[in-house]
């Protein structure tokens, strides 16, 4: 049943102390929702450090009543809840913003990924089938897999091959959705994020993956001391784009789809209109490390004997290499329609990459919920929970 979009301030959300879920909790908080978040810590006391961790990072501790935690796991079916709480969520909750999700690439993991992207994706389908809540699906701009032209809001299937299992599920789970809202089983909007990277203002990020493998060889490489000149050769393309997106603008343009056209069941690309080039990227690192007389070279294969760092970096990126190799081209015709004048794009460059890099050595390389990030969290008085 079709009904008006935000209705009542109670949403349901999955993944909330992930890269781009914790953005979407702080944005809900911002625009005055009472989160309930789906979490399925081996008990309640470790999900409370990790829900604090990551409000900790937001600055949103003072919020903490706001936020519910319910225990369960989308890989189960009616998501592992108890009868009273499921029934109760379904008479609550206006929307469900699916957001939990794995991002490996190794293939050793194909198994979990496949029961978390696809099975979690199908009883998520199934719990708010036919109810009063939207569904809000969060899936890949790279479920475009290894295409060569432009990938359009509008496409899923066009015949391309994928890189890994991870595209591939998220194809797959994105069909289920969009087969559930042609039938008329639930209603809502897909997002399909691209690489997502720090925020604007300050470069702060729960977690340092994907893009921040990249930084981190640029960190090793400008603390080495500056003796004999030194190459670091990495295998790319300097011409392939790297799309990159900031977690603030991600989740602010999600929620205000949500909020203006969320109903329509369309699908937006959270992807950037002008992204940068290896090549560009290459230029900045350069000019980061040149103290420490080194520098970077883009080739297509790295042959004879590698350096260290070198050596490093081609073990590190051995599941990220094709995207630096080619990155699809991605319309936004959609998303620019219901963003352009509310949440413009903001200009990204060198100056964010400093942000990113700067953020991620002042937290040591430890993400919010590493081990030493939740013993360093500040534990609210129990009368403020």
């Amino acid at each position: 049943m079709k009904v008006s979009r935000i209705r009542r301030p109670s949403i349901l959300l999955t993944g909330a102390t992930g890269i781009l879920g914790s953005w979407i909790l702080n944005e809900a908080l911002e625009r005055g929702y009472s989160p309930v978040v789906l979490m399925r810590d081996e008990d309640r006391p470790h999900a409370e450090r990790r829900l604090d961790a990551v409000l900790h990072l937001l600055g949103k501790q003072k919020m903490r009543p706001e936020v519910e935690i319910v225990h369960g796991d989308a890989r189960q079916s009616e998501l592992g809840l108890d009868s009273d709480v499921s029934r109760r969520l379904r008479n609550s909750a206006s929307a469900f913003i699916h957001c939990a999700a794995s991002t490996s690439f190794n293939p050793k993991d194909d198994l979990n990924l496949w029961e978390t992207n696809v099975t979690g994706v199908q009883n998520v389908l199934d719990f708010v089938s036919d109810s009063d809540m939207a569904l809000y699906h969060v899936s890949t701009a790279y479920v475009a897999g290894s295409r060569r032209d432009p990938s359009f809001e509008s496409e899923l299937e066009v015949g391309q091959d994928f890189n890994n299992t991870y595209e591939r599920s998220k194809c797959v789970s994105e069909r289920m959705v969009r087969d559930a809202f042609d039938a008329g089983h639930t209603y809502g909007a897909i997002f399909r994020p691209s690489i997502i990277v720090g925020a604007t203002d300050h470069g702060k990020i729960c977690d340092f993956q994907n893009f921040y493998g990249f930084l981190r060889l640029v960190d090793m490489a400008s603390s080495r001391k500056p003796n004999e000149h030194q190459r670091i050769r990495l295998e790319g393309n300097a011409d392939a784009t790297t799309n990159l997106v900031p977690v603030d603008w991600t989740a602010r343009a999600l929620w205000h789809i949500v909020e203006t056209e969320g109903d329509r069941c369309q699908t937006y690309h959270l992807t950037n209109p002008y992204p940068d080039t290896v090549g560009r990227l290459k230029e900045w690192v350069n000019g980061v490390i040149r103290e420490s007389n080194t520098e970077f070279e883009v080739v297509r294969e790295l042959d004879g004997t590698p350096s260290t760092l070198e050596g490093i970096a081609h073990s590190a990126f051995q599941h990220y290499r094709v995207y630096l190799k080619h990155q699809p081209t991605f319309d936004r015709t959609n998303t620019e329609r219901a963003t352009l004048k509310a949440v413009p794009f903001p200009k990204l460059g060198p100056e964010l990459y400093a942000k990113l890099l700067n953020y991620a050595r002042s937290q040591r390389w430890r993400g919010a919920l590493s081990r030493h990030a939740l013993k360093a969290i500040p534990q609210p008085d129990a009368a403020a929970v």
